[in-house]
């Protein structure tokens, strides 16, 4: 499998998303620290989806809370994609089982936090396997990472200096 892997403290959260964007990179780029998981996914550069094991940090997660599917739905949706090679996303929206909006600032915000979280980490690894998911192909939910990632360093700071006034 193609890919590369190593530690945060060499090659940085934003440098990575940075290099996937400007080599439009397909693949599921994980991190992890001792505790956490996160996982984003692209294709050409551009996120499909972000996601962490964490329960509640799910796409899945936010799905259930806004109450446009349940868990049996979601299995379903994720099997239909799999029937018809093509994103399981893609599927929830044509049936209109939930706006192309909400699924687009659901994975925005998921994103966000999860760079957020990951800039606070002290060390941490990550992995960039280059294979797309087939439950996430021909998805039509394609976002720009660099102002997601631009938008998370400047809320990570701005609650950075606001501890370090707290702390005073």
């Amino acid at each position: 499998m193609k890919g590369i892997k190593g530690q945060l403290s060499s090659l940085s959260i934003t440098d990575l998303m940075q290099w996937i964007d400007m080599n439009k990179k397909s693949g599921v780029l994980f991190v992890t620290s001792d505790e956490q998981n996160k996982c984003f996914i692209f294709e050409e550069g551009r996120l499909l989806l972000a996601s962490a094991r964490e329960e509640g940090e799910r796409f899945g997660d936010f799905v259930q809370k806004e109450g446009y599917m349940n868990l049996e739905g979601l299995k379903q949706a994720v099997k239909d994609g799999q029937n018809e090679d093509r994103s399981f996303i893609g599927i929830m929206i044509d049936k209109k089982v939930m706006p192309e909006q909400f699924v687009k600032v659901t994975v925005e915000h998921l994103a966000e936090k999860n760079i957020m979280d990951i800039l606070g980490w002290e060390e941490g690894s990550f992995q960039f396997v280059e294979e797309l998911p087939k439950l996430l192909r021909k998805s039509p939910i394609k976002l720009g990472i660099n102002f997601i990632t631009f938008e998370a360093v400047r809320k990570h700071d701005e609650h950075m200096k606001k501890r370090a006034l707290e702390a005073d």
